[in-house]
């Protein structure tokens, strides 16, 4: 009687590996199949001419040469900053008579963001999936 036990405990253990392994097999089959990045709908959509850029906004968590980190409550998003992306910096007012004044806005590059700056930033994505941050909106100095 004892080995009719072990005997049927070795059959379930192989039927289970067999599903198991049929299993993961179509899982891995499936995906490979996946389509690459450039070919799916969400990204023909945001690659468009619809919709030339993303904007993201946060602070400043990380700076490294171009790459930042921005930071908007627990979310976190790694950027790649174009060498020539423009940054726009609003300045002291000006007087625009009647009692009326507005920001005058400056351009300056990638070279005065700092760590803990709020920002807005227009984004593109690559072909590989990269973000990449073509311009910015400095909104606090």
């Amino acid at each position: 009687m004892e080995i009719k036990k072990v005997v049927s405990y070795i059959i379930v253990a192989l039927v289970f590996f067999a599903v198991g392994g049929g299993t993961g097999f179509l899982s891995y089959e499936s995906f490979k199949k996946q389509q690459p990045l450039e070919e799916t709908p969400v990204y023909k959509i945001l690659t468009s001419n619809l919709i030339p850029t993303i904007t993201a906004y946060g602070r400043i968590s990380s700076i490294n040469g171009n790459d930042m980190v921005l930071s908007n409550g627990e979310e976190l998003l790694n950027i790649k900053m174009e060498n020539s992306a423009p940054v726009y910096v609003f300045d002291s007012s000006v007087d625009l008579g009647n009692g009326l004044s507005a920001p005058s806005q400056k351009v300056a590059g990638i070279d005065i963001l700092k760590e803990g700056q709020d920002i807005s930033v227009n984004l593109e994505i690559n072909k590989d999936g990269q973000i990449n941050g073509v311009a910015g909106v400095l909104l606090s100095k």
